[in-house]
Formats: structure tokens, C-alpha cells, sequence
């Protein structure tokens, strides 16, 4: 008797591929950028202190031995306090799903929760950060409810930035400032054709990386060619050492 091939729909089963496809997770900077400060069993309560910066120190027409001096400065301490705040997350998985599922519950589960605490943490400091008081708005815009479709990021706007953190002799990362923004910032900076802008630099890096290129060309023909004639100078002296000769040592002023 023939088999028919709707015979096997009770048969042929589905495969199940055990390995799960993975979620897109965003890339997150806020945290790396932060200093995680340790916290000592027993504390809820942070306290950062400062002392108050002092200004240009005046000079004096004498200093008399033995003399205690007057004061003439004041030095200050501030206080930044801060009280960390807990997130929970549960999720309740049956012993049934975990005994006769093939798929890793318990490590699906652990990673879902771990990549939406990294979020929440990081959106937390981005809103921190966001509320502050140093604010700069593109477009020459005073608030950010008044920002429109064509107050973008620009070349210019990061530079002016670059200026007011110099100007506040703010610490870099490794001679550098970092700027943390969007992708579409980043595509509104990148696609900017204005004089000065993105397109301008990129063509100038392009000119820069072509010169070392042709530069470190050169130096290596050079280098190559000392070390020709430096091999060629020992293997000489190589040859003549076989016989007594006389050996003048200067210095090359």
C-alpha cells in the first residue's frame, strides 16, 4: 500500500534548535565612564567632600622671622551625599518547564534580567547627568523644549564645547574629552556638508593619513639603505680585523 504524505502529519515531529536567537542590546558608556566607588558593609549612605578651589595668592612687601602671618585666605569643604537606590526584577519560572524544556531557563532568564538592570542603571545616570546644570543647546536654543528639527550637532558646537571644559580646567580621559551622543546625532554630525564640518575634517584626516603614509615610505627606504651600508661597513671591517691596523676613537661634538 502507498504512503501517503499526509500519513506522517503524526509522526513527523518540529526540531527545536536549542541554541536561542539573541536580542539587539544597546551599547552603554554612562557606567563605563563612571568611578564605581566601594561601599563598606554596614553603610547605606555616600559622602564625596571638596575643598573649596582658592583664588590667586597676593604678594607681600615682607616677611618678618618669628612673625606668625595673618590670614589671608579661607579654605572651605562641600559635601555631595548620595543614598543608592534598589531595583528588583522577579521572574517565576514553574519546576515542570525547567524538568522537561530543552531550552536553558534559568540562564535565558539570568541574562534577560542582567541586560535590563544594565539599562536601567545606565539610563538612570543618563538622567542624572541630563539634569544638570551645565547645559549647552544647539541652535543657540536656551532650553530643550525649545529645541526644533534643525538645531543639530555640529562641529562647531563640540569645539565650543572642548573650550568651556578647558575653560573649567576640567580632567580628560587620556588627553582627550569623550562625548557620549546618540546615532543620530552622530549621523546628523557626519553628513553635515557646512564649511568646517564633519566632511571638512574627515577630508583633512584623509590628506594627514596619506602624508605619514608617504612620509614613513621614505624614512623606511632611507633606514634601509643606512642599513645596507652600515652591514656593508662591518662585513668590511670584518675583513681587514684579520690584520694589525691602527684604530683612531674620537668625539663627535
Amino acid at each position: 500500500m502507498a504512503t501517503k504524505k499526509g500519513d506522517l502529519t503524526n509522526i513527523l515531529q518540529e526540531y527545536l534548535i536549542r541554541k536561542t536567537l539573541e536580542n539587539f542590546e544597546p551599547q552603554l558608556y554612562f557606567y563605563k565612564l563612571g568611578e564605581k566607588p566601594v561601599i563598606p558593609a554596614g553603610y547605606n549612605t555616600i559622602r564625596w567632600a571638596k575643598f573649596t578651589k582658592l583664588g590667586e595668592v597676593s604678594a607681600v612687601a615682607s616677611a618678618d622671622e618669628g612673625v606668625t602671618p595673618t590670614d589671608t585666605a579661607f579654605i572651605a569643604s562641600s559635601v555631595a551625599t548620595v543614598t543608592p537606590t534598589e531595583y528588583i526584577a522577579v521572574i517565576t519560572i514553574t519546576d515542570r518547564l525547567l524538568k522537561e524544556s530543552v531550552l536553558d531557563w534559568l540562564g535565558g532568564a539570568s541574562k534577560a534580567l542582567g541586560d535590563a538592570l544594565a539599562r536601567t542603571i545606565d539610563a538612570k545616570i543618563q538622567t542624572t547627568i541630563m539634569a544638570g546644570g551645565e547645559v549647552m543647546y544647539a541652535g543657540n536654543q536656551t532650553a530643550r523644549a525649545n529645541l526644533v528639527s534643525g538645531n543639530v550637532l555640529t562641529v562647531p558646537l563640540l569645539i565650543k564645547a572642548a573650550q568651556r571644559l578647558k575653560t573649567y580646567s576640567a580632567p580628560t580621559f587620556d588627553g582627550f574629552y569623550v562625548a557620549v551622543m546618540h546615532p543620530r546625532d552622530a549621523y546628523d554630525l557626519m553628513t553635515s556638508t557646512s564649511a568646517g564640518g564633519w566632511q571638512d575634517v574627515k577630508c583633512v584626516a584623509s590628506l594627514i593619513k596619506q602624508f605619514i603614509k608617504t612620509n614613513l615610505k621614505i624614512c623606511w627606504n632611507i633606514f634601509k639603505r643606512f642599513d645596507s651600508l652600515l652591514w656593508n661597513n662591518i662585513k668590511y671591517k670584518e675583513k681587514i680585523s684579520r690584520y694589525p691596523h691602527l684604530s683612531l676613537v674620537g668625539s663627535a661634538g
